[in-house]
């Protein structure tokens, strides 16, 4: 008997704030800001959209990273 996976994706959106030059002055350098996570891409291409309008670059930076998260039922002996 075979079980099914079922895949769950998350986007996770980080807004960084630049807080100057970095150590050896060959670019900028970030620091966390805040973050926020939904599951649907049609809503982090929005928010990402509306975040970059609220937090221009290169005063902020924004990033998104996809977390895919694999689920399978197992079987039970329930007696």
């Amino acid at each position: 008997m075979g079980f099914k996976g079922k895949n769950i994706m998350t986007y996770r959106i980080n807004i960084a704030e630049g807080k100057g030059r970095n150590w050896d002055d060959t670019g900028l350098q970030y620091s966390h800001y805040y973050a926020v996570e939904t599951d649907y891409e049609e809503t982090m291409l929005r928010i990402v959209e509306d975040l970059m309008e609220m937090y221009p670059y290169p005063s902020y930076e924004i990033t998104v990273s996809k977390s895919t998260t694999t689920s399978t039922r197992l079987p039970m002996n329930m007696g």
